[in-house]
């Protein structure tokens, strides 16, 4: 059979591909004026302003140190202002006040003056109002720590047995004027003393009571001395005022 002339043709060569161009690499721009800043969806809060921040303190103030401890009425009325916890001051603590449940609370007619209940421990009374938060003055806060460095050396029991006892037997065996007493009235006067010369006259068996009743505080309604002619003129004097002089 013949050959067609067409299958003895080369087959035609196929043209490569042309390659794709080269990618420029993108040529980087300059501006005298810099790169614009990004721009944010978000609006910026203003800052806070000089009371937002005073308010924010006092809201997170720390508020423990007037959870315990002794501390002076106007000093614990400043720090719960102070803290944004006036709440915590209530008026009737300027006459003293402890959370010691053992004592009766004072008030107007006993300010700064607390006894201790009866069938209640006095050691741990003293360390209760101790522990506080008690809110006193200066003379009270000394007393206390007296009486607590005398029950430190007396022991708690002895101290119990003396002024004060959870033990219905020894309580009542303690004379009411002997029952563990802390007052402004005390301040000053040896009454540690006389608690050291009582519980020795009582280990020596001796029927001695050397211990007095506590001292009553000094009121206003109490008789007030005439002021001496002589006294009002020099007061007088020094306000630049001629004294009144009395027409008889």
């Amino acid at each position: 059979m013949p050959t067609r002339e067409s299958e003895l043709r080369p087959e035609p060569e196929l043209a490569p591909e042309a390659a794709p161009p080269p990618i420029e690499p993108p040529q980087a721009k300059f501006s005298a004026e810099g790169e614009l800043p990004a721009v944010s969806d978000k609006v910026a809060e203003p800052p806070a302003t000089a009371s937002e921040q005073a308010f924010d303190q006092k809201a997170t103030a720390d508020t423990s140190q007037l959870e315990t401890g002794m501390h002076y009425p106007e000093h614990y009325r400043e720090a719960c202002l102070s803290a944004g916890q006036s709440q915590k001051w209530k008026a009737e603590y300027a006459y003293g006040h402890t959370t010691a449940s053992q004592f009766t609370q004072p008030g107007e007619a006993n300010p700064m003056s607390w006894s201790l209940k009866r069938g209640q421990s006095a050691s741990d009374a003293i360390k209760a109002f101790v522990a506080g938060p008690t809110i006193a003055d200066y003379r009270v806060i000394g007393v206390a720590l007296e009486l607590d460095e005398l029950r430190d050396d007396m022991t708690d029991n002895r101290f119990d047995q003396l002024f004060g006892s959870r033990d219905g037997h020894d309580d009542a065996a303690i004379p009411g004027e002997h029952r563990l007493h802390i007052s402004s009235a005390m301040y000053t006067t040896p009454f540690i003393a006389k608690m050291k010369e009582y519980v020795d006259k009582l280990d020596q068996g001796s029927d001695e009571d050397p211990l007095p009743p506590p001292a009553p505080e000094l009121r206003e309604d109490q008789p007030k001395q005439e002021t001496a002619p002589e006294e009002i003129a020099v007061v007088a004097d020094d306000l630049g005022k001629e004294p009144e002089r009395e027409v008889v």
